[in-house]
């Protein structure tokens, strides 16, 4: 690919199959907060930033790319159904937190998928890069792209939530409630999993408008470890607002390769194996 346009390379009936993870803009929310599972609204401005930066590295080739089958099949799905991408509902999904359940059809971008955490920070984004890339759409909405829920510890923050408590959680990573009552990193896990499997048995290029607790699991997934056994295995790098990663899969092992850090910048390609850990456990946040 080339390292001006990572995505200038993208073809969804390649062998090689790519997963973009891409993170919500930033919340409206006090610094230094959990709010994993927390239905937290992010700021229309930066949303509309990063699709628009998001868009901008999308190759408008896209749908040409499509086999002449797949092309054929999206034209009669659409016809037959009359669906059509409803992004205002989305949109509206995400003001009001009202469920949406867009009606399924092919893409137009040979089968690739755009599916979405339901939280609002997620369909907000996803509703605004399907506005600039209809061949995209329809957004499937999918609550295993969700953040991690935190249990007791959602809404406090992280300072209020206390050393004790912390090692607590952390003495039992793999399969201790974080929060008390709120996800096992096992159970996390577990969920992201499933979405990671039914992805890998596509055989297509897809899109997930998610979380950076969901990006790391991935990272995680991608190795090959289906759970951490401590905290130590847990990744610790940055994910910034807006940043997206690509992971390419060929046949039988996962490659990553890394682009936009944050709204505007693009990074250079790298392996992430190759990031050293940057941040603490507050970094799973998202």
């Amino acid at each position: 690919m080339s390292p001006m346009n990572p995505m200038s390379d993208m073809n969804p009936v390649n062998p090689v199959n790519r997963l973009w993870l891409l993170r919500h803009a930033m919340v409206e929310g006090a610094p230094g907060l959990c709010y994993g599972a927390s239905d937290l609204v992010a700021r229309p401005v930066a949303t509309h930033a990063v699709a628009d930066d998001f868009a901008r590295r999308w190759p408008a080739e896209s749908g040409a790319r499509a086999t002449q089958a797949a092309t054929a099949a999206t034209t009669s799905a659409a016809a037959a159904s009359g669906a059509t991408t409803d992004a205002a509902a989305l949109v509206a999904a995400a003001t009001t937190g009202d469920a949406v359940a867009p009606p399924a059809r092919a893409s137009s971008a040979g089968g690739m998928r755009l599916r979405c955490s339901p939280l609002r920070r997620c369909t907000a984004l996803a509703a605004a890069v399907v506005e600039r890339l209809p061949e995209l759409g329809p957004v499937e909405l999918d609550s295993r792209l969700a953040e991690m829920d935190f249990g007791a510890w959602e809404g406090q923050s992280w300072d209020a939530i206390g050393r004790e408590a912390m090692d607590a959680w952390l003495a039992d990573f793999a399969d201790g409630p974080v929060g008390g009552h709120g996800e096992s990193t096992r159970a996390f896990m577990d969920r992201v999993g499933a979405a990671w499997e039914v992805w890998r048995a596509s055989g297509r290029d897809a899109v997930w408008v998610t979380h950076a607790g969901v990006m790391r699991a991935v990272l995680l997934l991608q190795q090959g470890i289906r759970c951490p056994v401590d905290a130590a295995a847990w990744p610790r790098r940055s994910i910034a607002f807006g940043e997206w990663l690509c992971i390419e899969m060929p046949a039988a092992r996962a490659r990553i390769q890394e682009a936009g850090g944050g709204v505007l910048g693009l990074k250079s390609q790298c392996a992430a194996t190759a990031h050293s850990q940057q941040r603490g456990l507050r970094a799973t946040q998202t």
